[in-house]
């Protein structure tokens, strides 16, 4: 049986107002990757989580089901993503499913091969998590730190050490992730022992944070359809 699709959309972004919905090369930000998780053919269905009417409009007319309005005490910035999901998967009785793939309203650039790949990868592995990550642009390890005007390293003993030298690190980029039901409902806010991950190349998608990531993952959109 195909698993479900579950992307999470609240209201009230800071930094980029709407964001979930502002346009993006002529449609919402949510319809890339509710139509992307759709044309894949890899899920039953595709659900939306949001505490927004507005967001709720938009993602039917893509074509994802909303079931219900998220309570309030679960849409505000300091919920952590799992227990939204968590909640979703209670109030919804998701909690049979064998697995489930999260996208986030924000991944336009993740297309249907990524996804198959990553469940590919997710099955054959036998993990309990997988988690979308890049490789830092610059090793977080060689980093400084401003204090009183002056800088030094915030790690002194990698201060004399070549970037090859040192351990590569990785970070969630803000695209998808792969979960056991049973796993995400044990382990809140955790990662399990075994979780693997999908590694994405340099450019290849972008975490949409603020209206400068919002600029390059408009390029970046831009090139891959021009491709």
């Amino acid at each position: 049986m195909k698993p479900i699709c579950i992307i999470a959309a609240r209201s009230g972004s800071k930094r980029i107002k709407n964001k979930n919905i502002i346009n993006v090369l002529g449609k919402p930000m949510i319809s890339y990757p509710i139509t992307n998780a759709l044309n894949s053919g890899l899920f039953r269905k595709i659900y939306v989580t949001t505490d927004s009417k507005k967001i709720r409009k938009v993602s039917e007319k893509y074509g994802a089901i909303v079931p219900s309005l998220r309570k309030k005490n679960l849409s505000n910035d300091k919920v952590g993503l799992q227990e939204v999901i968590i909640d979703f998967i209670k109030s919804n009785k998701f909690h049979k499913e064998n697995f489930i793939v999260f996208i986030y309203a924000t991944a336009i650039l993740v297309d249907a091969k990524m996804i198959k790949k990553a469940i590919a990868k997710f099955k054959k592995s036998r993990c309990e998590y997988l988690l979308g990550i890049q490789e830092f642009k610059s090793n977080p390890l060689r980093a400084l730190r401003i204090k009183k005007n002056f800088i030094s390293f915030a790690h002194q003993k990698n201060s004399k050490k070549n970037t090859q030298d040192l351990d590569k690190l990785y970070y969630d980029i803000g695209t998808f992730f792969i979960f056991k039901t049973k796993t995400i409902l044990k382990l809140p806010r955790k990662l399990p022992k075994k979780t693997s991950y999908y590694i994405y190349k340099k450019f290849e998608v972008c975490d949409i944070d603020d209206k400068e990531d919002l600029k390059l993952a408009k390029i970046l959109l831009k090139n891959k359809k021009n491709a």
